[in-house]
């Protein structure tokens, strides 16, 4: 069940909206916490989708602690991110969405980093020292994390 992204100019007006979800969680170098994804080996901010009937700062609390072993609190927002020229398709093309994603910022409440069923690899990385491969969504989203200065990035 590899997923992949496929980009083209506006290809997300063929798809429906997807709502995520990511988490920045520094450390106190200031490295941002990166997950490696199972299904597709890249690495991500903690992160995914919203469900029905859930707030987002509960999204990004569920998801982070499905995906790192973490509980976190929401502290500020740094962005809203929605491309529509990618679209993210999951289980070999049966589930096609263009995403929107609201990133924010979070502290570590309690729990230890760990690999969870939705990540094989975990770690603290300095920007300028990323693992590979880093999916390309999220460079945007890990330059705004680290460059946050208190104004929301809207891309």
């Amino acid at each position: 069940m590899a997923t992949e992204l496929i980009f083209g100019e506006r290809i997300g007006r063929t798809v429906p909206i997807r709502l995520t979800v990511t988490c920045a969680l520094p450390d106190a170098q200031g490295r941002l916490l990166l997950v490696r994804r199972a299904d597709n080996g890249q690495w991500v901010l903690p992160g995914g989708g919203v469900d029905s009937g859930e707030r987002v700062v509960e999204a990004v609390v569920r998801e982070t602690e499905e995906e790192t072993g973490i509980h976190v609190k929401p502290v500020n927002l740094i962005g809203i991110y929605s491309n529509p020229d990618v679209i993210i398709s999951y289980e070999n093309g049966t589930r096609k969405y263009q995403v929107i994603s609201i990133m924010f910022l979070c502290e570590p409440m309690y729990g230890e980093p760990r690999v969870t069923e939705e990540t094989t690899e975990w770690g603290y990385f300095a920007h300028d020292s990323l693992p590979e491969p880093v999916a390309p969504t999220h460079l945007e989203r890990i330059r705004d994390a680290v460059s946050f200065a208190g104004s929301v990035f809207v891309r």
